[in-house]
C-alpha cells in the first residue's frame, strides 16, 4: 500500500503544482498518451491501488454483495462503501461528502458471470479483469 506522508505541502506550491497536473491532463490526446502518463507518475502500488478501486465500482455495478467483493479483493467494507460513494457523486475521501460531484454513469445490468472469479489470493487474482 502506497504511503502517505501527513506532512502539509507549502499552499502556494500546491497550487502551483496542482494547475501543472491538470494542465499535463488536459494535454492527453490518446490513450496510449494517457497509458504513458500513468505510468510516469504513478508507481505500481499507486496503480493497484486504482485497480482495486475500480475493480469494487465495477463489482457494485454487477450488484455484488460486500461480502462477495471482500472475498474477491480482499478489500475492507469501508472501501466498498466509499467506492460506493463515488458511484453516487461524493468524494472517495470522507471529508468529501459535503461536496457532490457529478454521478458516476449509471450501471447497466450486465449478464457477465463471475462464478468463475479466484479468490484475492495468489498468481492470476486480477486475471479477471481482462474478461
Amino acid at each position: 500500500m502506497a504511503v502517505v506522508l501527513r506532512n502539509k505541502i507549502n499552499k502556494n506550491l500546491e497550487k502551483i503544482v496542482w494547475e501543472r497536473l491538470l494542465k499535463e491532463i488536459k494535454k492527453i490526446q490518446s490513450v496510449d498518451d494517457l497509458k504513458q502518463f500513468i505510468n510516469k507518475v504513478l508507481t505500481s502500488d499507486e496503480k493497484t491501488l486504482i485497480l482495486r478501486r475500480m475493480a469494487v465500482i465495477e463489482l457494485i455495478g454487477y450488484k455484488k454483495k460486500y461480502h462477495e467483493i471482500k472475498e474477491l479483493l480482499g478489500v475492507s467494507g469501508d472501501t466498498i462503501s466509499a467506492a460506493k460513494d463515488i458511484i453516487l457523486g461524493y468524494g472517495y475521501d470522507k471529508r468529501d461528502k459535503k461536496i457532490k460531484y457529478s454521478s458516476w454513469p449509471e450501471f447497466k445490468n450486465n449478464k457477465k458471470s463471475f462464478s468463475k472469479l479466484p479468490t484475492y489470493k495468489g498468481k492470476g487474482r486480477w486475471r479477471f479483469l481482462n474478461m
